[in-house]
This record gives C-alpha cells, sequence and structure tokens, in this order.
C-alpha cells in the first residue's frame, strides 16, 4: 500500500513539473518576452553624487556610479570603462550648468577648465566677456540672471542722438562676480558680463562712449535669428541741392557787307567795328 502511494505521489509531481514547464513555454511563445539577467542588461556610468553648481570643477568626490538600461543609454553619457581609462575625462572638468544628486553626466554639459579663472571656460571658442555697469533700472530691476538672454538698446545722447537695437539674443555670463545659474531672486547689481563677439564688443564699448544702454529680457524659448549688431545709429542726411553749371558760350562774330560811298564794291566787316 505505501509503495503504490509514493508511485502514484511520484508520478503527480513528474506531471506536474511537466505542465509547469509546458505553461511556462507556452507564455513565452505568445509573449515573446525571455527572461534575462538583469546584471547583464544595464551599463554602469557616471552621474553627480551630490549637488553641483553651474561653472563648478568638478571633483573625485561628486561622481559616482549607478546602473543604467544598456539599450537606453544617452550617446554622450561617461560610462565606467570611459572613466577608468582616463579619470581627467570627468575630474576636473567645468559644469555647463547646474547638476542635482543622481542627474547624468553628458559629455556636451561638461568643458575643460584651460588656463585661467572659471569665468574663462565658459567662454565659447570665438566669442569674448565684456562687462557692463548697469543700475537697477538698466539691468531690468534685477531680475536677469546668469545665463539669461537679452537684447541691448542704445541711445545716443552726443550729436542728433537716437534710440536702437545695439545687440541682440547676448548671453549673460554672470552678474556682479556671480556666474551661478542656481540663483532665481532677483538682485539689484552694479554690472553684468557679457558673452559677444570680437566686432560686438568694439560696437558695445563704442555705444558706452556715445550714449546709455538698456537691456530687454528674453523669453528662454524665442528662437528670433541673430542679427549683426550697428555699429551707431544712422542720423539722417539731408542731400545737398545743387544748382546747374551754366556755361557762358562765346557767341559766334557778325559779319556784314559794307558798300562805301563812292565805291564799287562791297567790304566785309565784322560785328564791333573791326572791317
Amino acid at each position: 500500500m505505501n509503495s503504490r502511494f509514493f508511485t502514484m505521489l511520484i508520478i503527480a509531481l513528474i506531471l506536474a513539473i511537466g505542465a509547469a514547464l509546458l505553461a511556462k513555454r507556452w507564455v513565452e511563445s505568445h509573449t515573446g518576452e525571455t527572461p534575462v539577467n538583469a546584471e547583464q542588461n544595464t551599463i554602469l556610468v557616471k552621474v553627480a553624487a551630490t549637488d553641483i553648481p553651474y561653472a563648478t570643477p568638478i571633483e573625485k568626490t561628486q561622481i559616482k556610479s549607478i546602473p543604467w538600461p544598456r539599450n537606453n543609454v544617452p550617446a554622450q553619457a561617461i560610462t565606467e570603462e570611459e572613466f577608468n581609462k582616463d579619470p581627467n575625462i570627468l575630474v576636473g572638468k567645468v559644469t555647463q550648468s547646474d547638476f542635482y544628486t543622481d542627474q547624468i553626466f553628458l559629455k556636451p554639459q561638461i568643458k575643460d577648465r584651460g588656463v585661467g579663472s572659471t569665468l574663462s571656460s565658459l567662454i565659447q571658442e570665438g566669442m569674448r566677456a565684456i562687462s557692463v555697469r548697469v543700475d537697477d533700472v538698466a539691468g531690468v530691476a534685477g531680475f536677469i540672471l546668469p545665463g539669461n538672454k537679452a537684447d541691448i538698446i542704445a541711445t545716443r545722447s552726443q550729436g542728433e542722438g537716437g534710440t536702437y537695437t545695439l545687440l541682440k539674443n547676448i548671453k549673460i555670463l554672470a552678474i556682479d562676480q556671480t556666474a551661478s545659474t542656481g540663483q532665481d531672486k532677483p538682485a539689484v547689481v552694479r554690472a553684468l558680463t557679457l558673452e559677444v563677439t570680437p566686432k560686438q564688443a568694439e560696437a558695445l564699448v563704442n555705444a558706452m562712449k556715445t550714449g546709455s544702454l538698456q537691456f530687454t529680457l528674453r523669453n528662454p524659448i524665442d528662437t528670433d535669428t541673430y542679427v549683426e549688431p550697428i555699429a551707431e545709429a544712422q542720423s539722417p542726411v539731408t542731400p545737398v541741392q545743387t544748382q546747374p553749371h551754366r556755361v557762358m558760350r562765346k557767341k559766334a562774330p557778325v559779319s556784314v557787307k559794307i558798300l562805301p560811298w563812292g565805291s564799287q564794291n562791297f567790304m566785309q566787316c565784322e560785328s564791333g567795328g573791326a572791317c
């Protein structure tokens, strides 16, 4: 009796296992999903271990690794393998925006520090930084912050005067001596540092010498195309009215024939009495 019971129990277990395997294969064939190893389906990428402000050199203690889905890694991400080959790919670089804890590092968002101040590392290639003295009115009541874009309007105080848009879509690199974009409250500043081309810098200096400047804050999604700066306002020029030039022409001499008294021959005489 006991042997028969155990035999039936073993047969039941074998049938149950076989049924479970068949059910699993049926589910996999209908869903097209195959279980994978989670560790094999991820890759380690570098992220911020702490909050890192804008324009700050990145230190090694501010970097950590987290697993990221292998098929969803951004093209510009820095992987653990790349970092191990060259830590300088991230350490010492300057952030081009604010980074928050666990935010992934992307190569376009960091830049070589180079030589000089941190601000010099924020200037794009071919551009220049120039500071302009402002007051609370010219600085849009302190609402202009690093990273904002603004238009610059110039007013001439010499000659015939005039107001015109000097520069458009100019990036604000810093306010006073602050280059961080973490500030979100208005503050009265005394100077704005702008990112401009060399020609724009010349036009800006010329405008500051001949008049005053005013800033207009732009919407960050404004896609207005860049316009070349106007060096200075063009005052209207009244064309000079010239009088037609009169050419005095010498009149041709008039000749007449005279018959003297008592003579039968005519004499040829010109006007003025010469015969």
